[in-house]
């Protein structure tokens, strides 16, 4: 995880989530991020659009998504910071 966090900040905590999917059809990484794009079945393809929401709006949110072997993996690190 590459660090944007200023020098003085002191990291309490962090809490990571990851989530594999298996995927059929590889999308561009480009376009999941999109507000609507899905590739599941009636499914709105908000998760992804939302998570890039949060992440603009707190510093301490980092995201990581990458396909590897026709598996989509999504991380989430929410890092608690001291200030």
């Amino acid at each position: 995880m590459r660090s944007h966090l200023s020098s003085s900040l002191s990291v309490q905590f962090i809490i990571a989530i990851y989530v594999r999917n298996k995927i059929k059809n590889i999308p561009q990484l480009s376009k999941i991020q999109q507000t609507g794009f899905s590739t599941k079945k009636n499914h709105q393809g908000l998760g992804l659009s939302n998570i890039n929401q949060l992440k603009q709006k707190y510093p301490t949110l980092f995201v990581n998504y990458r396909i590897n072997n026709n598996w989509f993996i999504f991380t989430l690190n929410i890092v608690g910071v001291d200030e």
